[in-house]
């Protein structure tokens, strides 16, 4: 049995680390393995009983020009705290933010057993203010585990003597899925993704006001983040409130895909994609933009080189997008084809891909991690 303790910024969201890690670590106690959970921030849950121990930090009042300080030195304090109690004898973190904390601790040696960090997102993608924390502490890392070959690729280039591990993001297929009930105009786009710049949320919906102006339909925005107000505002601009509707973060969106036409995302970054995953398990075609990386690597196209769009059994491939004309065509043939019946799932292939992503595999993989260093 080993000890793990999985350290990650929040419980918030819908992406990919709000869901793999719990699905992870859940599956890696079921193998006999001990799993403890530290973050930074976020509404502390029931907490389940996988989990030998949890902790979140509750965020305290701002202190101006100090306060990114204090909270870097709030949380390093509470985990070393929570380190000693725990006892671990690995940790896996997540996110920049959190991996550069981790990785100072340890690089000062207040952190003793190996440490892996778990990467979500591109370095190429990264916040410019976190890259040179990044490149000075990420050497102190054990190993890396990636979410796709292409953030595999960076992460060895840029550190050329890391071991490095992809491991996909697991999915899990909901069996008892509740279609949920509406009124809303058809055909159904529909999208889960954190809202923010580098997901796209910004063009997609500038994209689809314009589409929706002319054309019938409603767009369905599952998720939350920093540009939700001022999205939610240019739809109330356009009057198209009822057209555009914002769910916020939701734990069942299987049960919104079901009733959907069509999965939509305009991301400028894609590290993996599990809500693409989950489109294709419900049948979806689905439009994305081949952002780095997940896009391309899901659609199997990681080592092919052909001209965009790029259209096959999963739905369309797209360049990067910034207008409706760019988008219209595309969008336009693969819905056709949808809602004409000609559209077609080899549910073979479907199947394949689907299982490639399955929890089983990703914790298999990740315990190969884990056992080579402890």
């Amino acid at each position: 049995m080993k000890s793990i303790l999985f350290v990650q910024p929040n419980l918030v969201g819908i992406g990919g680390v709000e869901k793999v890690i719990p699905i992870l670590a859940e599956s890696l106690s079921r193998t006999g393995n001990e799993v403890s959970q530290f973050t930074f921030y976020g509404e502390p849950e029931i907490i389940p009983i996988w989990w030998r121990a949890a902790l979140v930090l509750g965020e305290e009042k701002s202190l101006g020009k100090l306060d990114k300080i204090h909270k870097v030195w709030q949380r390093a304090t509470a985990l070393i705290k929570f380190i000693k109690k725990v006892n671990p004898q690995i940790i896996i973190v997540s996110t920049q933010g959190a991996s550069i904390i981790v990785l100072a601790l340890k690089a000062f040696r207040l952190v003793r057993v190996p440490v892996v960090v778990y990467v979500h997102q591109a370095l190429s993608a990264s916040d410019c203010g976190y890259l040179p924390l990044a490149r000075l502490f990420y050497k102190s890392a054990d190993a890396f585990v990636c979410v796709s070959k292409g953030v595999a690729g960076e992460v060895s280039e840029a550190f050329p003597r890391a071991v490095v591990t992809v491991v996909y993001n697991p999915v899990v297929i909901q069996n008892n899925v509740k279609a949920i009930s509406h009124h809303d105009e058809g055909p159904i786009f529909v999208t889960a993704s954190r809202l923010e710049t580098i997901r796209g949320a910004d063009v997609l919906v500038s994209i689809m006001t314009d589409y929706l102006t002319i054309h019938q339909g409603t767009l369905w925005l599952l998720g939350d983040g920093a540009l939700r107000q001022t999205l939610e505002q240019q739809v109330v601009e356009r009057k198209l409130e009822k057209r555009i509707r914002f769910f916020g973060a939701v734990s069942n969106v299987a049960d919104y895909l079901q009733v959907a036409n069509l999965y939509i995302a305009l991301p400028r970054a894609e590290a993996f994609g599990v809500a693409l995953v989950e489109a294709i398990a419900a049948g979806l075609p689905i439009v994305v933009t081949d952002a780095p990386y997940g896009p391309r690597e899901i659609f199997g196209l990681e080592n092919q080189s052909m001209p965009l769009p790029i259209i096959n059994p999963l739905g369309a491939l797209l360049p990067a997008v910034d207008s409706l004309p760019t988008l219209l065509p595309v969008v336009s043939t693969v819905l056709d084809a949808w809602q004409q019946g000609q559209w077609t799932v080899d549910s073979e292939k479907q199947k394949e891909k689907i299982d490639s992503y399955s929890v089983k595999n990703a914790t298999k993989r990740l315990q190969a991690v884990i056992d080579s260093l402890i």
